[in-house]
């Protein structure tokens, strides 16, 4: 029951307060969870090549591909790369989900080699071009 003297507004905060704590609540249950190779097949999750993972959506993310046009930065992509919760580590007879963190460590740390490879690979295309022109018909 509300008070009578509260303001509507007052009780729609707290309500967007409660539902705000009990969501959080979730998200650190899930968070600290370890769990099972079984339930890790059944949400769909990697362990093994997470490397190869990051750099398709690092390389991807750098080519400004459509699909990531609404990400900015290396944390935006790295933010989306946690939502999708699909990156698990190995963990006390189990596997927990790779936190957001380390994510982004990962991609910071793949990012610097990834642009390299990407300006060589620009250069050798403009050489190749200068080199051998398109042929008139």
């Amino acid at each position: 029951m509300v008070s009578k003297k509260s303001s509507p507004k007052g009780t729609k905060k707290q309500t967007k307060m409660i539902e705000k704590m009990a969501k959080k609540r979730v998200q650190k249950q899930y968070k600290n969870e370890i769990i099972s190779r079984e339930e890790l097949e059944n949400r769909g999750g990697l362990v093994g090549s997470k490397i190869e993972y990051l750099n398709l959506h690092l390389k991807k993310f750098l080519e400004k591909h459509l699909y990531y046009h609404h990400l900015k930065t290396l944390s935006d992509l790295a933010l989306y790369i946690y939502h999708e919760k699909k990156l698990y580590y190995s963990k006390h007879n189990g596997f927990k989900l790779m936190e957001y963190s380390s994510i982004l460590t990962e991609l910071s740390t793949l990012s610097k080699s990834e642009q390299k490879l990407l300006k060589e690979q620009k250069e050798e295309s403009k050489m190749n071009t200068k080199k051998y022109p398109k042929r008139k018909r």
